[in-house]
Order: C-alpha cells, then structure tokens, then sequence
C-alpha cells in the first residue's frame, strides 16, 4: 500500500525549509523505496523564488540548458 498525499504549504523560507528537512530525515522504507519528492508550485514567480531558497539552503542545482543533449 501506498501512501498517497498533498502537503500544501507556504514558500516561506522559515516553513517550507523545515518541512523538506522533516522529510528528508525519515528513514521508513516508504519513504526510502521512492526517494523522490514532487514541488508543484503555480507560477514562475513562485518558482523562481522556491529556487533560491534552495541554493540559499545548499541545495544543488544543474542547468540542463547546459548538457550536450540540450544543444
């Protein structure tokens, strides 16, 4: 069994970076069977923002603009 949910929350940086540290910290094979997690965010605004609060919070990021596939 799976288990399906939506977290929505804020992109404050003093919420919404506990919450991925929360996350990330859990160690029941659920959560360890599909490492990955789905950000949804509904504007480029947001998106941009959300990015930045992630490199500020050592977050690595890869520009895909920059692999030889992408040329």
């Amino acid at each position: 069994m799976t288990a399906n949910y939506i977290i929505e929350t804020s992109l404050e940086e003093d919420k919404f970076i506990p919450l991925v540290k929360e996350e990330k910290e859990k160690s029941t094979p659920s959560y360890r069977r599909y490492p990955t997690r789905f950000i949804l965010v509904d504007n480029f605004k947001n998106m941009r923002k959300l990015i930045e609060i992630m490199k500020k919070n050592g977050v690595e990021t890869l520009d895909l603009s920059s692999l030889e596939i992408s040329r």
